[in-house]
Order: structure tokens, then C-alpha cells, then sequence
């Protein structure tokens, strides 16, 4: 897993490497699930979370990415404001 910034574009890359084949090919189908997943946990994280607090506070985005043999199984974004 890795995280990057990049301040041009004020998004925040978590890169994730799925080893698993039926994992990976889980997130291709359901990677709109993945992402309403995401928004309650980031929303509920973020207190006491200084990661989240000062991605909310750049208002940057959160692009995260599911790797699996080094291609892109899901990809999507979540804005600051929707984890506000």
C-alpha cells in the first residue's frame, strides 16, 4: 500500500495491491459498493484521525486505487466535502 499527494491537483493516491484473484475480480464488480463503503468509514474516522483532518482541511480528494499483477481492478474518487 502506498500513499502519495500531489498539491497541483490537491489528490490524496491510496494504492492498494490485491494478491488474491477472487478479491481482485470482487472489486472490478463492485467497486461503486467499495466506495459507499468507504464515505461512512471515512466520515466516522476522521474524528481524531489527523490524516482525514487535514485531507478534509486541503479540501483535496481521495483517489484510491485496487492494484492486482499491476493492473488498475478498481479505481474511484471521494471529495472532501462528502466526508465532511
Amino acid at each position: 500500500m502506498s500513499v502519495t499527494y500531489e498539491p497541483q491537483s490537491d489528490k490524496v493516491t491510496l494504492k492498494c495491491d490485491i494478491e488474491n484473484e477472487a478479491v481482485a475480480q470482487s472489486a472490478k464488480v463492485s467497486s461503486v459498493m467499495l466506495r459507499a463503503a468507504f464515505i461512512p468509514y471515512l466520515k466516522h474516522a476522521k474524528n481524531g484521525n489527523p490524516f482525514i483532518t487535514n485531507m478534509i482541511n486541503a479540501e483535496a480528494t481521495l483517489v484510491c486505487e485496487f492494484i492486482h499483477n499491476d493492473q488498475q481492478a478498481a479505481s474511484f474518487e471521494i471529495t472532501s466535502d462528502e466526508i465532511k
